[in-house]
């Protein structure tokens, strides 16, 4: 949990708040105000090297994915996405209502590493990242319509596979998603 210096509450309306370990945290000592907080999410992933770079890969919830993420669009010469196609989100929100719903590929996003901190791990053979939860951090290269789908869904109860490509330049991004949806 981090706090900064944005007002939100007196110290009388709140003397616990739950982190995202769902452990009550007893702040009642503090003096002065309680400032705004923001819970820092952690996710473990795993660090592969190819000739583009170092990627991670790891795994979040579809509402973690959909809390953090948006999609650059093709307009003029910014953005590398396609427009959405309302038929295949659609198509693929009812899909997730299939018993046996599956996304075994990964949604492929491009974060600022300023966005997605680097912590000690407890575990060595896996990267701890820590992010701030509601914060709109990561760009999606590949997967939007699988997002969009889930949006749509009554059923949002899946982990989704995510590759997390760390500090991309606009042609980067351009090269990933044509790579990946080219081949």
């Amino acid at each position: 949990i981090m706090f900064d210096w944005a007002f939100l509450f007196n110290k009388p309306f709140l003397y616990m708040i739950q982190d995202i370990n769902k452990e009550v945290l007893d702040i009642s000592d503090i003096d002065g105000p309680i400032w705004r907080y923001e819970i820092m999410k952690k996710i473990y992933m795993l660090e592969v090297r190819q000739p583009i770079g170092t990627f991670y890969v790891g795994r979040m919830s579809a509402d973690d994915v959909i809390a953090i993420s948006k999609v650059s669009r093709r307009e003029g010469r910014d953005g590398h996405q396609r427009q959405l196609k309302e038929k295949r989100a659609k198509e693929i929100a009812l899909y997730c209502q299939d018993p046996d719903a599956t996304f075994p590929t990964p949604v492929i996003l491009s974060v600022d590493k300023d966005d997605f901190v680097l912590e000690d791990s407890p575990i060595p053979e896996l990267s701890c990242f820590s992010y701030h939860e509601n914060s709109k951090i990561a760009e999606i290269l590949d997967g939007q319509h699988r997002i969009a789908g889930i949006m749509k869904s009554d059923n949002r109860n899946f982990d989704l596979p995510v590759v997390v490509m760390f500090n991309l330049k606009e042609e980067q991004k351009a090269y990933v998603f044509s790579t990946i949806n080219g081949n």
